[in-house]
């Protein structure tokens, strides 16, 4: 409930805007439970940007797991474009303040968040990749695979602003995601060589 008050209203006001005070009220906690659990407003933020990344990383990776129901290679490379997207899409101030912060130098290794997203991102290679080369993929660089969607669908999410001309009419969420989801799945396959 903390960390999503907090991601509420660093969406809202940005993060330099958000104060401590407005977090602890709107989340009905002292001031001082955010400083012992988080340290500052830095990690709190952190947190807020970085938990729901964690979560569909970790959800993701147990959908290919041996307990989860059956489903296709392809429902599966979709569930990853539709939940990434929409993350992007929900988080897309902090994630661009995050980028931002860190081309100007202004983050520490520690609070690197864009560094911690990419290391969470790439935990996906063991369970995507086994099934690579029975899909087309004969030889994987899986880390190259991993960004190379990764970019396509944030880029999607976080750049719409340049991506389509002011009035435009733009595609739906439902068939960006349809689009992404089979550019992944046919469109990193070597061409046919006859």
């Amino acid at each position: 409930m903390l960390v999503e008050a907090a991601r509420e209203l660093f969406v809202a006001n940005g993060y330099e805007a958000t104060r401590i005070k407005e977090i602890s009220l709107r989340a009905g906690v002292a001031e001082q439970l955010i400083f012992t659990n988080f340290g500052s407003k830095a990690g709190l933020f952190e947190a807020a940007v970085v938990e729901p990344f964690s979560e569909f990383v970790n959800d993701y990776i147990a959908s290919w797991g041996q307990d989860a129901p059956a489903s296709s290679f392809e429902e599966r490379v979709g569930l990853f474009v539709e939940r990434l997207y929409a993350l992007a899409e929900q988080d897309r101030k902090l994630l661009i303040y995050s980028v931002t912060r860190r081309m100007s130098g202004e983050t520490s290794p520690e609070g690197d968040i864009p560094n911690r997203l990419a290391t969470l991102l790439q935990t996906i290679q063991p369970v995507t990749m086994a099934e690579a080369p029975e899909h087309g993929f004969p030889d994987p660089d899986p880390s190259l695979l991993i960004a190379a969607s990764a970019a396509m669908i944030l880029g999607m999410a976080l750049l719409d602003d340049l991506l389509f001309p002011i009035g435009s009419t733009r595609p739906s969420r439902a068939r960006i995601t349809a689009d992404l989801t089979t550019l992944l799945v046919n469109g990193f396959r070597p061409a046919n060589r006859s």
